[in-house]
């Protein structure tokens, strides 16, 4: 079993979300835009019980260590155990610095537990929208209509930077484009951001 690990995160460190085919990436290997908002549900943390969650999941890359040096293997088989019962498929990680996070005025907590020793999440400021029926079942409704605009834009930029310096496909399918680099480990990844 891995050690969990909810220690102070460093500004150095390497965040990762987990891509998923057909979730946050189409079947041709296009990101969609979804892949940095929380999702239209109910907040988890008791304190917050009512409210959309203000929370997206992301895994401390810097953290799984194998034989000398960090290793993907545990971050896949985390992503891959939360896939089993699913049409999804588990892809890769879109990698950004937690530094970077940080910078579009986001904030990090650890969230490290026994189904997932890696976990944190990125939380978003200023988010407290109230989970009523309508929102539950409004299927036209996007995030983007009711979280605050700054938060928005930072989000998106936080998508396009991960897009365009860090997405690690790591289970590559036909049709995917060749500009995804394949990066052997995190701490590799970790020199191209």
């Amino acid at each position: 079993m891995l050690n969990i690990c909810n220690d102070p995160i460093s500004d150095h460190e390497i965040l990762g979300r987990t891509i998923t085919e057909t979730s946050y990436i189409n079947k041709s290997g296009k990101i969609k835009d979804k892949l940095m908002y929380p999702r239209l549900r109910e907040d988890q943390e008791p304190a917050r019980k009512g409210l959309l969650t203000n929370k997206i999941s992301v895994t401390r890359m810097c953290r799984a260590l194998e034989n000398g040096e960090v290793s993907w293997q545990p971050h896949i088989s985390v992503a891959e155990s939360f896939l089993n019962n699913s049409n999804n498929v588990f892809r890769g990680f879109a990698l950004i610095k937690l530094v970077d996070v940080r910078n579009l005025g986001l904030i990090i907590v650890p969230d490290g537990h026994e189904k997932n020793p890696y976990h944190a999440h990125i939380i978003i400021p200023e988010y407290d929208v109230k989970l009523d029926e309508s929102t539950n079942h409004d299927s036209t409704l996007k995030i983007q209509d009711i979280m605050p605009a700054k938060y928005v834009a930072a989000l998106d930029r936080l998508r396009l930077a991960m897009i365009e310096k860090g997405i690690a496909i790591l289970k590559p399918a036909n049709g995917y484009s060749i500009s995804y680099p394949n990066y052997p480990t995190p701490c590799y990844a970790c020199h191209k951001l």
